[in-house]
């Protein structure tokens, strides 16, 4: 069998570890592909990239820790075009990789792909990432994943919006290059499977709660926050509902999460007391790892209504089917991917303005006015999901075991078809090794020219950008001889000062110059005649003109 295709992991820290205060969904992500490709990729080394040995470091550690094997942890520099090309493909925790593309330029760009991932696409540093797919180097052989098919209508429309822009401008259609396949993040279903210690904890926690053997405990498991995650009173409303719809039987939600200010925290538990009087609210802290593993097992269903611009997956309702829950989610976002509704859950319908409504929100943003909460907290409050059609979803598997027994089955056979990190990390390399053919075979957009071009249009030749400057410009065709009467004693004299050779790395090296000079010695010579010009033309150039520039040759 030919090897598994590889990558190299663009490491930072903060995009790959989930054991911190304010987890968001970008850490959980991160953290768990981390795992799930040291699990399940079958490659035999291990490599980061990052310019910090610092990170290096932490990735080896963290390496060392997942992997039972104990591979060979490598790391690869922003430019190690070695070790890039030897392993394929640069993975980005992000959908930014503009600045990875003009590295590419440096070298071969056909020595490896760029593949980025999506995670939030709302705000500007990322929207502006995307727009820039369009003028960056960005070839065929790249690609952002995106993590569920409503995610992709956003990054296309995104682009599209960028292209329209350029077009009006410059009276020309720019393309994307990038490749946007949608494959859908990856849980451990091992991890969330019910075991006889996790039925106990979750046991324990009914007991400290109050709830019953025939109570419902509806989960809500996330972020605690209404602008920047899911607002709460729909939830808390339907909940009410629900309970009223069925008197004979106890309904619990149980909020498991962690809030980013006490004002948040007090809107939230005064919510519970004002639109959520007939179900009892408990809200438990989510970084406590043991409540979070209790409340899987201890619940009956997930519930999130999320409606929120900021989500592009969800990685909460396929944890929820991992750990056999049936799911009520709105249909929203990646939610609608994840969730099958009337096999694995129900998908609650939502509503919300259409286009042209948002843009004078979007100016306010845009000129600073509003801050990014407030863009997207705007958003949410404008964004509604069916409360009566939510609370009719908890009510029915409230009342109807067996309902949640087929949707629990069916929940968990998902989770481990689809979503499991052994099923992702196989679909992460297919795309690799795809990209690997089209790097291969695909027409490249704007190839660098080595000779004539830098790799960068922000940082140009100076010889080009400023060629008006001098009264003549230095080529092949010039011809050159000494002006010294002495020129290697005169030479010896220049390279005394410092002056004159603080930057020798750019001229000809010594042995080169040595062998120059004894060619000038028989007289004048063409410049593109003198033997260092197809060696290296560029330094040679740049070294004649300093032998110029202190008066040793001239040019005619």
């Amino acid at each position: 069998m030919s090897p598994r295709p590889n990558c190299a992991i663009n490491y930072h820290p903060d995009g790959y570890k989930a054991d911190r205060e304010q987890v968001k969904g970008r850490h959980a992500a991160g953290a768990g592909f981390l795992k799930g490709f040291i699990d399940h990729s079958g490659v035999d080394r291990l490599v980061a990239m990052t310019p910090s040995k610092t990170h290096f470091e932490d990735f080896r550690n963290v390496a060392r820790a997942l992997d039972p094997a104990g591979r060979e942890a490598v790391w690869a520099r922003p430019l190690d075009a070695r070790v890039l090309r030897e392993v394929g493909a640069i993975f980005m925790p992000g959908p930014g990789f503009e600045d990875e593309a003009w590295n590419r330029r440096l070298g071969n760009e056909r020595d490896y792909s760029l593949c980025g991932l999506t995670h939030t696409v709302a705000s500007d540093r990322v929207i502006n990432a995307l727009g820039r797919y369009l003028v960056a180097p960005t070839q065929p052989w790249d690609a952002l994943i995106c993590t569920s098919t409503s995610v992709r209508a956003v990054v296309e429309r995104v682009i599209e919006s960028h292209a329209d822009y350029l077009a009006e401008r410059s009276g020309t259609r720019f393309e994307n290059p990038v490749q946007l396949p949608v494959i859908p993040l990856g849980v451990d279903c091992d991890f969330h499977a019910r075991s006889d210690a996790s039925q106990g904890a979750g046991a324990d926690l009914r007991r400290r709660l109050g709830i019953a053997e025939d109570d419902l405990a509806a989960l809500f498991l996330g972020r605690l926050s209404f602008h920047a995650k899911a607002h709460p009173t729909p939830m808390l409303m339907a909940m009410e509902r629900a309970a009223r719809r069925t008197p004979d039987q106890t309904l619990h939600l149980v909020i498991v999460g962690q809030f980013p200010n006490q004002w948040i925290e007090k809107e939230f538990k005064d919510a519970a007391k004002r639109f959520c009087g007939a179900a009892r609210v408990h809200i438990l802290d989510g970084a406590s790892h043991e409540v979070v593993r209790a409340a899987w097992s201890g619940s009956d269903i997930f519930i999130s209504l999320s409606d929120n611009i900021q989500e592009s997956f969800g990685l909460t309702p396929i944890e929820a089917m991992a750990a056999g829950l049936p799911c009520v989610v709105s249909d929203y976002d990646g939610y609608k991917d994840t969730v099958v509704d009337g096999e694995t859950g129900f998908r609650i319908p939502t509503t919300a303005p259409g286009p042209g409504a948002g843009v004078d929100i979007a100016d306010r943003y845009g000129i600073g006015l509003d801050s990014y909460d407030r863009f997207i907290g705007i958003a949410a409050l404008s964004t509604m999901t069916d409360v009566d059609a939510c609370a009719e979803a908890i009510s029915r598997l409230a009342t109807d075991r067996d309902l949640r027994a087929r949707m629990s089955a069916a929940g968990v056979e998902r989770a481990r078809r689809f979503y499991d990190w052994r099923v992702v990390v196989e679909s992460y390399q297919d795309l690799w090794a795809e990209l690997a053919e089209l790097r291969s075979g695909a027409q490249g957009i704007g190839i660098r020219n080595h000779a004539t071009q830098a790799a960068k249009v922000d940082f140009p030749d100076p010889f080009d950008m400023f060629q008006g400057h001098p009264s003549r410009l230095l080529t092949e065709n010039s011809v050159v001889a000494f002006k010294s009467k002495s020129p290697a004693r005169d030479l010896e004299i220049v390279r005394m000062g410092e002056l004159h050779t603080f930057v020798s790395y750019a001229l000809l090296p010594e042995p080169s110059l040595d062998a120059l000079m004894e060619e000038l010695s028989a007289g004048p010579k063409k410049v593109g005649d003198l033997a260092a010009f197809s060696r290296d033309g560029r330094k040679l150039l740049r070294t004649l003109a300093w032998l110029g520039k202190f008066d040793l040759v001239e040019f005619k």
